[in-house]
């Protein structure tokens, strides 16, 4: 279940990213935060980076490795 959530972009983004978990990425490794209402990134500790970007026209997030 997803709590705290402010937005429903950041709902969208975590509930992408347990879906995300339950294919093997491991979150408790990795840097979250929210950049904005629709927009967070993902950083590893090697510094690799990822967005999860909140589409409210088609409902879904997309990932973009930066």
């Amino acid at each position: 279940m997803i709590r705290g959530a402010k937005t429903v972009g950041e709902y969208k983004i975590r509930e992408h990213m347990e879906k995300m978990e339950e294919k093997g990425l491991m979150l408790e490794k990795l840097t979250f935060e929210m950049k904005s209402e629709n927009v967070a990134e993902l950083r590893d500790t090697v510094g690799g980076k990822m967005l999860l970007i909140y589409d409210q026209k088609t409902n879904k997030v997309t990932e973009r490795y930066t």
